[in-house]
Order: structure tokens, then sequence, then C-alpha cells
């Protein structure tokens, strides 16, 4: 399995617009032993404020999401020169 035995200096980042994928996604997670920061976001609004305010290493994101959609929102994390 491709995440096993996380480091907690990992900082993820879970975003999805439906409750019962978001907790189910943080829990799997969990249920890996991963003790480290899970940040979540319920749309891509939010995730890129998230992006903006502290360092993410590894995002989850849902697709189709109202607003800014999981596209727009890993096409704008894509253009910038901070997050490369």
């Amino acid at each position: 399995m491709l995440l096993k035995n996380l480091s907690p200096k990992i900082r993820f980042l879970v975003v999805d617009d439906d409750d019962i994928v978001l907790d189910t996604l943080v829990k799997d997670i969990k249920e890996l032993k991963y003790t480290g920061e899970i940040s979540i976001a319920y749309n891509g609004e939010e995730a890129q404020e998230i992006m903006g305010n502290q360092p993410i290493d590894f995002i989850i994101c849902d697709y189709f999401m109202p607003g800014v959609s999981g596209k727009e929102f890993l096409t704008y994390i894509r253009s910038q020169q901070k997050f490369k």
C-alpha cells in the first residue's frame, strides 16, 4: 500500500463538498495510523484559502464541486509559483 507508515510531518488537505465523503476520507487516513495534521475544505474557495495560509504536502480533492470545482482548484494550485 502506498500510504503505509505515513510521517506525521506530511500535511494533508482533503477537499469535498459531501460531508460523508469528507469524514470517510479523514477516517481512512487516520486508520493508517497517521497522527499529523489533516485540514479540510468544503469547496475550492476554502481550499485556496487554506493553501494560502499554511503549507500542504498532499491534496485529496473532489473533482465536481459547486463554485470552484476540483479541476479549477488544482489548475489554480499548479499555476502558482509558490506551490511549485
